[in-house]
């Protein structure tokens, strides 16, 4: 029997604490630790394109599962406690499993497939599913544990990672955030149970936040706690009114959501109260319980731990002497810990707690006596080949909120981008209302050399630099490109300068099209953050596409439709838009920081070709240049600068009332057309456009708002007595897709238009 409720994590151990073990995505592998000395035991290697992302350990403390969420897949490693552990035969199951957890007697591992939208139970007993359930983009699995030895009483209790949408998007309050209870029965099967929602509430610093991004669920004492990601998208976009710190409780007898001091809320304000400097525990990812009602949260971009202790009525964080536990103080000696993503605690006679810290891929062990971070030790070599030093470098940069990256770990790039994906979140922007853009699709993922897509829904940045400005001015960090008088004030941010467009220090923030921040920072003297966009641009190359739905058993696809709707979107010429290399005909032509290629770009002429539709128009006397006026009503030319070839008008420009700039600052862009965005992920994205009007693929298609995208290109797509089935049929195919799919060839004369 396991000895409590067990829960989906990136890291997992023996009840009795004597072996350690975390998941490796990056190096394929799981790590065994001595749970006494910290030493490494051994690395298991879970395959080529493996990508173990949870592990929970079985009841009889030798033995894990491990879901691989890259290879949809889990499987069994057992001798754990040797230094050659053995794998048993992966299990095939939906697409990204991202949780697993099991029944107190270990015969049943639940497993959230996340991209597969589907919960799986696998009878361990004979390796088999015994049932599944579809459900909303599942994420985080725990299962409770009565004591009693039997499993078919169990309840299972499984996050919603996005929160739903409703009333209006681009609002403080257009998401509510959802778990969904099973029971378990004697034969594995899922019963509805219910359903507990998380009502937008009270950030703090005078915004609302709406529940978005349940990473976790951990469960202790009838109740279950959710770390999760709060959104206010409505702006202003400033560090402290945009990002939660969101921890979410529920009543699992009751159904309902905890309120109250001890109940769900944003920590944030909880945080700003504490003595001596703080963290805003950037992106809460994971919760763990020592025995009693106090617990220990990890925050990602924070890069810290935080204790909370849980009364009837209140609720209480760090200690007097320790606010927060440091995974990276200033001054501490290496090794620190970088980008957590899960932990395990233990009470007596233990008193410690072990982090998965993933971003420099080591064991953090925390005395929670002391509450200190004491060691990291090693879980796979560091690389040394230097590409994959840049891509380390950048994964880290990318997640962490500390340093130069936010202002006193409020966010990071992987607030609005979990996975390097997207958070589906519609935001309140200087160009308008924006869905947070998945980045699997800035790079393509498919056969030949990566292409770059343009940035932004508009086309309005070209290099990864130009992110800067979304660094200093959304997240309120000093950001990378900086100098300094001398090399030795550089690391010292309060002595930093930043540097504008222009290359000189407080030049305000930088532009985007028409000028080369990359060109700014490599030019720079004093150069005081050097390669540092450069190396996320690298990570961001990595950033892999979610795999495509299974077919029926293991998924929910249907093969045969699929083939049907591979046809469907041929059907419809949606080639002209969503093809080539990453599946769409934006690309970046020109090399941004080559001396002398934006003013060339600036300068040429763009024409239209004349095999275009005529909707397709982007009127433009050069390829860089504002959304014109003949695209407005009003006449009015919108600012900033867009890549015009890029650019496709299919008519999904939204009401006047929704296409605004923040506050006085008038119509949005968008009327003269939208840079085409990827097909990757679209297993997990809804709701859909740049406005996110469409809820669903099925809306997309159905709703006669956006009739003028679907027909774009056949003006009878999608319609008769077929069109129900052929829609259908239509989404499967999208479905399916990811960066094993072949691309579909992009038609002759329909490539962006762009100089070669």
């Amino acid at each position: 029997m396991l000895s409590g409720p067990s829960k989906s994590s990136t890291i997992a151990a023996a009840s009795d604490v004597s072996l350690i073990s975390m998941v490796n995505p990056e190096d394929n592998s799981v790590s065994t630790f001595n749970g006494t000395t910290n030493t490494l035991i051994a690395r298991a290697n879970t395959g080529a394109n493996t990508e173990p992302s949870a592990i929970v350990y079985n009841p009889d403390n030798l033995s894990a599962w491990v879901a691989n969420r890259a290879a949809a897949t889990v499987v069994k490693i057992s001798a754990l406690n040797t230094s050659t552990p053995t794998l048993g035969t992966p299990i095939n199951v939906g697409s990204e499993p991202t949780g697993i957890a099991l029944s107190p007697t270990g015969r049943f591992l639940v497993v959230a497939e996340w991209a597969e939208g589907q919960v799986s139970v696998i009878d361990t007993t004979t390796n088999a599913k015994v049932s599944s359930v579809v459900m909303r983009n599942p994420r985080a699995v725990a299962v409770t544990n009565d004591g009693d030895a039997e499993d078919g009483d169990e309840k299972v209790v499984v996050t919603e990672f996005y929160g739903r949408p409703q009333g209006t998007e681009a609002t403080d309050t257009s998401r509510q955030g959802a778990i969904r209870v099973f029971t378990l029965s004697a034969t594995g099967t899922l019963a509805a149970d219910g359903e507990v929602t998380f009502a937008p509430a009270d950030g703090g610093f005078g915004v609302t936040f709406s529940p978005n991004q349940l990473f976790g669920v951990a469960i202790n004492g009838g109740r279950a706690y959710i770390p999760a990601i709060g959104a206010s998208p409505a702006g202003p976009p400033k560090f402290d009114n945009n990002i939660a710190p969101a921890l979410l409780v529920a009543d699992l007898a009751t159904k309902t959501e905890v309120t109250g001091p001890a109940g769900s809320q944003s920590l944030a304000p909880a945080v700003n109260g504490l003595t001596g400097t703080k963290q805003f525990l950037a992106d809460l990812v994971d919760i763990a319980f020592v025995p009693g009602d106090v617990a220990y949260a990890v925050a990602r971009g924070g890069e810290v731990v935080q204790r909370l202790a849980f009364g009837q009525t209140t609720l209480t964080l760090g200690t007097a002497a320790v606010p927060q536990i440091e995974l990276i103080r200033p001054g501490m000696s290496d090794p620190k810990c970088f980008n957590p993503t899960g932990i395990v605690a233990f009470g007596t006679p233990t008193f410690r707690a072990f982090v998965n810290c993933w971003g420099n891929q080591r064991l953090g062990v925390i005395d929670l006596t002391n509450q200190t971070l004491t060691s990291a030790v090693e879980s796979v070599p560091a690389p040394t080949a230097p590409a994959a030093l840049s891509v380390n470098r950048g994964r880290h940069f990318f997640f962490t909120g500390r340093g130069r990256w936010s202002n006193s770990g409020w966010s990071s790039c992987g607030s609005c981008h979990p996975d390097g994906l997207s958070d589906n979140i519609t935001w309140i922007f200087a160009a308008g209302p924006r869905q947070s853009t998945s980045m699997d699709g800035s790079f393509s993922h498919g056969p030949g050399a990566q292409k770059q897509r343009i940035f932004n829904w508009t086309g309005i940045i070209d290099e990864m630099h130009d992110f800067e400005g979304n660094t200093r001015g959304t997240q309120g960090g000093k950001g990378a490109i900086t100098t300094a008088p001398t090399l030795n004030e550089c690391g010292n941010l309060a002595l930093e300068l930043q540097v504008g467009s222009n290359g000189q220090p407080d030049a305000g923030l930088p532009a985007g099209l028409g000028t080369s921040m990359k060109a700014v920072a490599d030019g720079l003297a004093i150069n005081c953050a050097p390669n540092n966009w450069d190396d996320i641009n690298n990570y961001a190359k990595t950033i892999r596409p979610p795999r495509g739905r299974k077919p029926a058993p293991v998924g929910t696809l249907d093969a045969a439709a699929v083939t049907r709707g591979a046809a469907r979107f041929l059907d419809g010429r949606c080639e002209q838009c969503h093809s080539g290399a990453g599946w769409t005909v934006s690309r970046r032509h020109y090399t941004p920081e080559t001396p002398g290629t934006i003013a060339t770009v600036t300068g040429t002429a763009f024409a239209k070709p004349s095999i275009w539709p005529a909707n397709w128009t982007f009127h433009s006397s050069v390829q860089i240049a504002a959304q014109p006026a003949a695209a407005e009503t009003n006449m009015v030319a919108i600012a900033p600068p867009q890549l015009a070839c890029s650019i496709r008008n299919v008519g999904t420009f939204g009401s006047d009332t929704l296409e605004l700039k923040p506050g006085a600052g008038g119509r949005a862009q968008g009327r003269g057309g939208y840079n085409v965005p990827s097909l990757y992920g679209l297993q997990v994205a809804a709701p859909l456009l740049h406005h996110g009007g469409a809820s669903s693929l099925d809306d997309l298609f159905s709703n006669a708002a956006w009739l003028a995208h679907t027909q774009t290109a056949n003006a009878n797509f999608l319609l008769g007595p077929t069109a129900a089935a052929d829609r259908a049929d239509l989404i499967q195919y999208l479905w399916s897709i990811d960066a094993t799919t072949p691309e579909v060839a992009t038609p002759t004369g329909f490539a962006d238009g762009c100089a070669p």
